[in-house]
């Protein structure tokens, strides 16, 4: 009901007005005067327009919300335009014509956030939500807080009040994802994103599927590669745009961790633009954002009082050659490389935003249709042999299933395309090549003597570190062939570990070696090292559906 505020023409015009706002208030709230005094606090008003329209309580991160009765978004008390803070400032000056001050509206956050702290905390979902492993709810993130829902059966559109085992939150970098068409087509995507490869398309399919399934779930991170003039950015914001959109898609690289977990803490994906390199405590921090990071902090304006930050989410980058990357966050890593774009075949920006303004709603509902079609083939995957990103890798080999594709397999070769540069761009693991020809033993201590520090590397291992930086690299040489064993000491005789490293065998005669993702990879095409060994790889296709390739390694000399 709207009140229009009048000016009487009686000298008793504050009388009046106090009647007019319990006449509004008590066709709001029936019965709410009885047995009180007709003189209510705008605070107190404040505060049964809020309990009336919210339920209350308190999200993992122990932040105090209300949502809405029947519906299924949580809003926060304050902080942000659709606050409750704020909707029920804007409901009180709806119904009476008045301004709540920031005295009443500081009572009301105060009031809600003591009956907050008395519930149990509420786990909420970012955009997505994974329920029991068939089951797939999407937040649209639009004001009428529709639902997609995604089984293997199908997918469904849901109102703000249609019952749902989720509860989402939204913050200020929460878009709209649009309503999607029936029969969409995926494939009006390469309009927009400037990928030829079909191996390198089915890879992205994969990758737009798995951040909507692996929810809660480490999700590879996306790696967007090309030269000047090959669309990387409009390129990654397409992908961010069917993912998780934002007013903020892409953002500039953090350059230190602390800005890395704010950065990611507000979006299910973010995205960075334009990287040259990822110095190693950036590495690390993006690693753990893949499989979930906790920090604690310091609350505001207290000394004492501590706030926890729960992060796990998806990561995309750009760049043109982002150096030699750590294996650990290099096996974290799909690549998307692109080709230049040759000048007859450039569009104009707003060219290319209306066609995407048209296809969006279709790409989506494409994109949807995929991911109900995985959904009914995940039961029957059973892989033989896993890479690091174990879930990602039963995504891919259940799309394979449902449209006959090899997406699987070309994600294990990228993975080994990956462990066959660790010789070339890993200048610890360059040493070691160049230094042992054959099968060496010794301590940790010893092989930091045939391994001198190279001048201006500060990463490199002192004598003490030597055999902690063995353990890190000896998976990423297994992975090239090497053997690599260590011989604990009995501790009683207070003896260094044993450590065996043997180069893998001449031409002809070498071991398979298990595709896997591995170690240090440079996204620059390689030069040749003078010093360095170069090896061939021979790629053999698996024999059941879903398994692995075979890859031999066949160690060369440089001059070969």
């Amino acid at each position: 009901m709207t009140i229009e505020p009048q000016v009487p023409d009686d000298t008793n015009s504050h009388d009046s007005a106090q009647e007019r706002d319990e006449l509004a208030w008590e066709s709001q709230f029936p019965g709410a005067s009885q047995g009180r005094s007709s003189k209510r606090s705008v605070s107190q008003q404040l505060v049964d327009l809020a309990r009336s329209d919210f339920t209350f309580g308190l999200d993992q991160n122990e932040k105090s919300f209300g949502v809405r009765k029947g519906h299924h978004t949580a809003h926060y008390v304050s902080g942000g335009a659709r606050s409750v803070r704020q909707q029920i400032a804007k409901k009180f000056n709806h119904l009476t014509g008045k301004v709540a001050s920031q005295t009443a509206l500081t009572e009301l956050v105060s009031v809600l956030e003591f009956e907050c702290a008395e519930k149990e905390p509420t786990k909420t979902y970012l955009r997505g939500a994974r329920i029991g492993s068939g089951e797939i709810l999407i937040d649209l993130g639009d004001r009428k807080e529709h639902v997609v829902r995604v089984t293997a059966d199908g997918w469904e559109v849901l109102g703000a009040d249609a019952p749902i085992d989720a509860l989402f939150r939204r913050t200020k970098l929460t878009g709209s994802l649009p309503v999607p068409e029936r029969s969409g087509d995926l494939d009006l995507l390469w309009k927009h994103v400037n990928m030829p490869s079909i191996a390198d398309q089915q890879v992205l399919k994969g990758w737009l599927v798995a951040t909507h399934i692996l929810q809660g779930l480490p999700c590879p991170i996306l790696a967007v590669l090309g030269e000047q003039g090959t669309a990387k950015t409009s390129s990654a914001r397409c992908a961010v745009a069917l993912t998780d959109p934002s007013p903020a898609p892409i953002r500039r690289p953090p350059n230190d961790v602390n800005k890395l977990l704010h950065a990611v803490h507000g979006s299910r994906v973010t995205a960075f633009d334009n990287l040259s390199s990822i110095p190693k405590s950036i590495s690390d921090a993006m690693c753990r954002v893949v499989t979930g990071e906790s920090d604690v902090d310091r609350s505001l304006y207290s000394d004492d009082d501590l706030r926890v930050i729960s992060v796990q989410g998806v990561l995309v980058f750009t760049g043109i050659d982002v150096g030699a990357l750590n294996g650990d966050l290099a096996e974290r890593c799909v690549w998307a490389n692109l080709e230049v774009i040759p000048p007859t075949a450039r569009r104009s920006e707003s060219e290319l935003q209306e066609e995407w303004k048209k296809d969006y709603p279709s790409i989506f509902g494409g994109l949807l249709d995929l991911l109900v079609q995985t959904l009914a083939q995940l039961p029957n995957v059973n892989l033989p042999e896993r890479p690091r990103m174990a879930d990602f890798a039963e995504v891919l080999a259940a799309i394979d299933l449902a449209t006959g594709s090899k997406v699987l397999e070309r994600y294990w070769r990228s993975q080994e395309a990956v462990a066959s540069d660790i010789v070339e761009t890993d200048d610890f693991l360059i040493a070691i090549a160049e230094k042992i020809r054959s099968r060496w033993t010794g301590t940790a201590k010893q092989l930091h003597s045939v391994l001198p520090a190279r001048d201006g590397d500060k990463y490199w291992p002192t004598a003490r570190g030597m055999n902690g930086k063995l353990k890190r690299v000896g998976p990423d040489l297994r992975k090239a062939g090497w053997t690599v064993v260590e011989t604990k000491a009995d501790p009683a005789s207070k003896r260094a570990a044993m450590w065996t490293l043997e180069p893998p065998p001449a031409p002809g005669s070498g071991p398979q070696v298990a595709p896997s993702a591995g170690a240090s990879h440079s996204t620059a095409s390689h030069g040749t090292r003078n010093a360095a060994p170069v090896e061939l790889l021979r790629v053999t296709p698996g024999n059941q559906p879903g398994s692995p390739p075979t890859v031999e390694v066949h160690p060369i000399s440089p001059t070969s």
